[in-house]
C-alpha cells in the first residue's frame, strides 16, 4: 500500500508541475496525455518526458519567447495485445505543426526516438526560417 501512495503523489506532484508550467517555464503550453498505462507507467512517463523536453526547450525558447504561442500535445498509448508503447508528439507552432511518433516496447526506448525525431525537424523547420 505504501508504493502504491508514494507513487499517487509523485503524479500528483509532476501533474501540478505540467499544470503551472514549472516542467518547462516559459517555453510552451504542454499538455500529457495517457492511455491504458498503470500509476507506475504513468510516473515512468511524465518524469522522464520533463528530462526529453529539456532538449526540445532552447529551440522553443529561442524562436518564440511567448510560452503561448507553442503548444505540445504528448500522447503515450499502450497496447496491451502488442504489449507496446505508442508515444506521440504534436508539436504546434505558428503556421506550421510538427508530428513525431514511435512505437516500441519500452516507454524510454519509444521516448527517445520521437524526442530525436522532433529534435531534427525542429532543427530543419528554424534552418528554413533563419534563411528566409
Amino acid at each position: 500500500m505504501d508504493k502504491q501512495t508514494s507513487l499517487s503523489g509523485k503524479l500528483a506532484i509532476i501533474r501540478a508541475k505540467i499544470k503551472n508550467q514549472s516542467l518547462t517555464p516559459s517555453a510552451m503550453r504542454i499538455q500529457p496525455h495517457t492511455k491504458n498505462l498503470t500509476d507506475a507507467e504513468k510516473a515512468l512517463f511524465l518524469e522522464y518526458l520533463e528530462e526529453k523536453l529539456t532538449r526540445i526547450t532552447p529551440f522553443i525558447k529561442a524562436h518564440y519567447p511567448d510560452p503561448d504561442t507553442v503548444k505540445l500535445d504528448v500522447r503515450m498509448e499502450k497496447y496491451d495485445k502488442h504489449t507496446a508503447f505508442e508515444f506521440k508528439y504534436e508539436l504546434q507552432l505558428p503556421k506550421k505543426r510538427l508530428l513525431a511518433s514511435k512505437t516500441k516496447h519500452g516507454i524510454k526506448e519509444g521516448m527517445d526516438l520521437a524526442t530525436d525525431k522532433l529534435e531534427g525537424s525542429l532543427r530543419k523547420h528554424f534552418k528554413k526560417l533563419t534563411r528566409e
